[in-house]
């Protein structure tokens, strides 16, 4: 039995043990706990204290905001603002002026180039009154459409022989091509 006594010993200084480590330990928790409420509570006035100065830093922002605005804005009746104005309308007026010119210069170079193209239409369908041996009347000939064999042909008939004169004219000659005409398809009904 002196054996479970032993033991009770030997349990009993441990679990004094371990209540004085457990007292030890909340006494020290009491005090973390009670420090961690003081720093709380001093954070909490710094916080406000900081939002104090955050919006007293905005108003004089605000403040200075409009300090400067009133700086910079020039008096309407100051001889510097009224010059500025004039100037300002002035560049404007040159600029607005500078911007036609160049609207217009390219306009110029745009309608150059179609009077250019229309000025070798021109010349490319040039054309002219000419008599045609055929039917002696006047009819509208386009140069480059005039074969070369036909003009050669109509040049040396002309070093052999004179022109024979037609007193029909072009539309006395329309008007009997156009019966003739009539008169075939008239025909061919029947």
């Amino acid at each position: 039995m002196s054996v479970i006594k032993c033991t009770d010993c030997y349990h009993f200084t441990h679990v004094q043990e371990a209540q004085d480590e457990r007292e030890n330990i909340k006494t020290q928790f009491a005090a973390v706990m009670a420090q961690k409420n003081a720093l709380d509570a001093e954070q909490r006035k710094t916080q406000e204290s900081m939002n104090e100065v955050k919006l007293a830093l905005s108003e004089i922002g605000e403040k200075k905001g409009a300090i400067i605005v009133r700086l910079l804005l020039p008096c309407s009746c100051s001889p510097v603002y009224l010059a500025q104005r004039k100037v300002d309308e002035i560049v404007e007026v040159r600029m607005n002026a500078q911007n036609e010119i160049r609207y217009m210069k390219d306009k110029l170079q745009d309608e150059q180039k179609k009077v250019d193209a229309a000025e070798e239409a021109v010349k490319v369908l040039q054309v002219e009154f000419e008599v045609c041996p055929f039917l002696n009347h006047r009819r509208i000939v386009i140069y480059n459409e005039i074969p070369c064999s036909f003009k050669a042909w109509t040049n040396k008939a002309s070093e052999y022989c004179q022109q024979v004169p037609n007193p029909r004219k072009a539309e006395e000659v329309q008007r009997r091509l156009d019966s003739l005409e009539k008169a075939l398809k008239e025909r061919e009904r029947k």
